[in-house]
């Protein structure tokens, strides 16, 4: 793949349709998805975001499987973002294709960027037919970690390396970045940003007394539960997002608050009335890759934001309070919350900035 320079400062043309395939519903937890489509059609590209294939029939049975108690929130689509949900027609040899060039209507003539997550043939098929080269590859997971649950794309690795062969690479994480740079191969570091309803909120100041929240999903593996359930016997914590059934019984039984999750334009409200936001994972070899997309919208709310088991760039960590190796969990959140934060963040990077950069990508590959 061509070499490319960081395209931070320098212009090019933006594309004129953007194609996003997602790893991710749109009526899903606010994601990096989400934010860019947002961003990329107030930029005035035409957006179309292609929902996710189930990619096995284990995948569909565990989706039957799914406890039916907490209602994914809906998502406002923005003005410019068209929205592709799966249908039968799918299954239909080029149904797909032609049903995303019919959302792009007249900007289906001119130059298409494919924007892509999933790691699969069928999505490089798409993104080869649609972008005529000029596809990114945002690799957001690493899919030799992630939970079997997640349903890996077959074949995988074979993709990604054929992606590395033909896309431009970005990342969310500076421990990819190097991996990829060890092998030769340039990327665009482009860490999470904030969204604009954190941002234009206008905060009131943390009570130390108030609940520790935590928003987004919760799953058993990937966020942990027992940290929350220490915590939360100690003192109030609330939950916002979709809790699977494994962790809604143990968080329940420690006095946790779970409520069910919302649109992004409702959560600033309702972190306002937290004292801290807690973001705890549990990922094991993954701490090094994994980025939360939500880290500068916590970040925004000037709550102290406590985190277990992430490595974060420096410009971001600075900013957080790391809970790793306290001998006591509840103590050492009420010692974050007695001082105030010695190093605010100034302003949060924006996700039109971010979309500005991927835009500024060029389309050249050896």
């Amino acid at each position: 793949m061509a070499q490319h320079a960081d395209p931070g400062a320098r212009s090019a043309a933006a594309p004129a349709a953007l194609v996003i395939l997602s790893s991710v519903k749109w009526n899903f937890a606010w994601q990096r998805h989400h934010s860019l489509a947002r961003a990329a059609a107030g930029a005035g590209t035409a957006v179309v975001f292609v929902e996710p294939q189930l990619r096995d029939v284990r995948q569909i049975f565990a989706r039957l499987r799914r406890r039916r108690g907490s209602a994914p929130p809906s998502q406002q689509l923005p003005e410019g973002v068209q929205l592709l949900r799966w249908s039968p027609v799918d299954l239909l040899p080029g149904a797909t294709l032609r049903r995303i060039r019919r959302r792009l209507g007249a900007a289906a003539a001119h130059e298409t960027m494919v924007l892509q997550y999933v790691p699969s043939r069928r999505c490089l098929a798409l993104a080869r037919r649609l972008s005529a080269g000029w596809i990114v590859y945002d690799r957001v997971l690493d899919w030799s970690q992630v939970p079997a649950s997640w349903h890996p794309p077959r074949a995988w690795r074979s993709v990604e390396r054929a992606l590395e062969r033909e896309a431009r690479l970005v990342t969310d994480s500076a421990a990819m970045q190097q991996a990829w740079a060890d092998r030769g191969l340039d990327s665009l570091l482009l860490l999470p940003a904030a969204d604009d309803e954190f941002t234009g909120f206008r905060w009131s100041n943390p009570q130390a007394d108030a609940p520790i929240g935590y928003f987004g999903t919760v799953q058993q593996g990937i966020i942990d539960v027992p940290a929350v359930a220490a915590v939360a016997r100690a003192r109030p914590v609330e939950i916002v997002g979709e809790v699977d059934e494994a962790s809604r019984t143990e968080l329940l039984a420690a006095g946790v608050r779970i409520a069910s999750p919302v649109p992004v334009s409702e959560l600033p409200p309702i972190l306002d009335g937290w004292s801290a936001i807690l973001l705890p994972y549990r990922v094991g070899e993954r701490q090094q890759t994994l980025v939360p997309a939500k880290i500068w919208n916590a970040l925004a709310s000037s709550r102290p934001v406590l985190t277990l088991g992430l490595s974060l760039p420096p410009d971001i960590a600075q900013h957080t309070v790391p809970l790793d190796g306290a001998a006591s969990l509840p103590e050492a959140a009420a010692a974050a919350l007695a001082r105030s934060r010695e190093a605010p963040p100034g302003r949060a990077p924006s996700w039109s900035d971010a979309w500005r950069r991927i835009a500024a990508l060029d389309r050249s590959t050896d």
